[in-house]
């Protein structure tokens, strides 16, 4: 069986939450209950790429041209300010609703403390594409050319590189 959500865009990106599922597809985000059907939550300009959250009611997506939203009771456009809408974000997680990191082109990285985002400084100069963590002081980004990095949640410093083919994801599982 094929469930219809409403677009022809290939779906980029799954958020799971006791109220469904919401799905990011080119410029849309969707909310699926039960696996019944679609109800539309968001279109914005920029091509949406990854969601993360907490909760039902603490989820951010990420995308092109610096493009942020955040789902508390209805989706809304959060802007980083002039430096967040020249990059383009690729990827979003977090260690809980206070503690939410972004990262994307040119070493692009912002932390969210529950109340305002602010950019972290990293001193890389590829594009990051993929972020996780054990906690808000143990985080890992990678990107193009191999890049590794990780930070304490407020430094980060680049690993050796394994490869010299783009990174773009990781994942892990308990600590490190």
């Amino acid at each position: 069986a094929r469930l219809q959500v409403g677009t022809t865009d290939d779906l980029k990106a799954l958020s799971g939450t006791k109220n469904g599922v919401i799905a990011i597809s080119g410029t849309q985000a969707f909310r699926m209950r039960d696996m019944v059907g679609p109800g539309m939550l968001s279109t914005t300009s920029g091509w949406l790429k990854r969601i993360w959250g907490t909760d039902a009611t603490h989820l951010w997506a990420v995308g092109q041209n610096g493009t942020l939203l955040r789902y508390d009771n209805g989706w809304f456009s959060w802007p980083l300010g002039p430096l967040g809408k020249i990059a383009k974000l690729s990827m979003v997680w977090g260690s809980d609703k206070n503690n939410t990191w972004v990262v994307g082109g040119a070493g692009t990285v912002f932390k969210f403390d529950g109340t305002k985002w602010t950019q972290q400084t990293t001193g890389i100069s590829q594009d990051l594409t993929g972020l996780w963590g054990t906690s808000s002081t143990t985080l890992f980004a990678v990107g193009a050319g191999g890049t590794i990095a990780s930070s304490d949640g407020t430094n980060w410093s680049l690993l050796p590189p394994v490869t010299s083919q783009g990174l773009n994801s990781l994942h892990g599982a308990g600590g490190v």
